[in-house]
C-alpha cells in the first residue's frame, strides 16, 4: 500500500497515475492533503534532517 500526501491534495492524482503506470495498484492520497491534517489539529511531529 502506497499513500501520497501532498500539501492540498490537487497533486496526488498524478502521482497515483505515475505509480499505476509502474506496476503500483494500492495507490491511496490523504483527502485533501496536509493542510486539511492541521486544520483538524490531528498529531504533528516535526523532526531535525542532518
Amino acid at each position: 500500500m502506497v499513500v501520497s500526501i501532498s500539501e492540498t491534495g490537487n497533486r496526488d492524482v498524478f502521482l497515483q497515475r505515475y505509480l499505476h503506470s509502474f506496476g503500483y495498484s494500492d495507490i491511496y492520497a490523504l483527502e485533501y492533503g496536509m493542510r486539511a491534517w492541521f486544520k483538524a489539529d490531528y498529531p504533528q511531529e516535526q523532526i531535525q534532517l542532518p
